[in-house]
């Protein structure tokens, strides 16, 4: 199910998948990417829209910040660069891992996970 935001420009699907499958569905079906969430406003309209559509901040929800092509820098999939706003979560983000390079949002706060052996909602 993908639920459009229309006037936001952002869409939300409640099937889990792994972030690289989650972005090649919004590439397909929404001609876009995952989200980029550059600014306190558009963080804060992400947060509504998950919130309105019943997504509870315990859940991890992906997005397109990632570092899966520049190990040491964080990036948006869209390749509009990265993000200052200060929402990683403690202790985050951890790159001693190999394999977590992709970005979710849970309890309003950001984690680095391991982007195949993950699945979760997307916008």
């Amino acid at each position: 199910i993908v639920v459009s935001i229309s006037t936001n420009g952002y869409h939300l699907s409640t099937t889990p998948l792994d972030w690289s499958s989650a972005n090649t569905y919004c590439q397909l079906r929404c001609q876009s990417t995952l989200a980029s969430i550059h600014t306190t406003q558009q963080y804060f309209i992400a947060k509504e829209i998950l919130s309105n559509h019943g997504i509870s901040s315990n859940e991890y929800i992906w997005f397109g910040l990632n570092n899966k092509d520049t190990p040491d820098t964080f990036q948006y999939i869209d390749g509009t660069g990265s993000t200052n706003l200060p929402l990683w979560a403690s202790n985050q983000p951890d790159t001693s891992s190999s394999t977590s390079h992709c970005v979710a949002m849970k309890n309003n706060q950001w984690f680095n996970k391991d982007c195949d052996n993950n699945k979760y909602k997307f916008f």
